[in-house]
């Protein structure tokens, strides 16, 4: 996922501190109808995985950068 398609995400879903729910629900907005089929379940689970951990890594870049 390229990070500019996350941060279009994180604003959909309210920011970086907002659900991992809100994230998803962003995220499947922002999907064609053949990505939501069944079919395209194992590479909607990457692309979740991979939305969640360039958000971990800023959450991190915040906290590191606080103390």
């Amino acid at each position: 996922m390229h990070f500019s398609t996350y941060l279009r995400i994180e604003n959909l879903a309210g920011g970086r501190m907002a659900s991992d729910r809100s994230f998803i629900r962003a995220l499947r907005s922002r999907l064609n109808e053949n990505a939501l089929k069944r079919s395209s379940r194992d590479i909607r689970r990457e692309v979740i995985a991979d939305m969640f951990k360039l958000r971990n890594d800023a959450i991190k870049l915040i906290t590191n950068n606080r103390l």
